[in-house]
């Protein structure tokens, strides 16, 4: 059974200044990024996603994983 991580996704809604981190528990980056564009979507805004990062849960550190952004 794979196990699911934490990540985090710091967006901006388009014409704010203000950034926000919604947190997603998720296999892949890639699924806690399309879990994102789902709620997006659902809500109706219009966003700028800005990072994707990974709980590393030995180091307790975040790790960028953003490249799943422009894929």
């Amino acid at each position: 059974m794979e196990k699911q991580y934490e990540y985090r996704i710091l967006y901006k809604p388009l014409g704010s200044v203000n950034a926000s981190y919604h947190y997603y528990l998720a296999y892949s980056a890639e699924q806690a990024l399309s879990f994102q564009e789902n709620m997006v979507e659902s809500k109706g805004w219009k966003i700028e996603t800005l990072s994707v990062e990974q709980k590393n849960p030995y180091s307790m550190k975040w790790e960028d994983c953003s490249e799943v952004i422009n894929k």
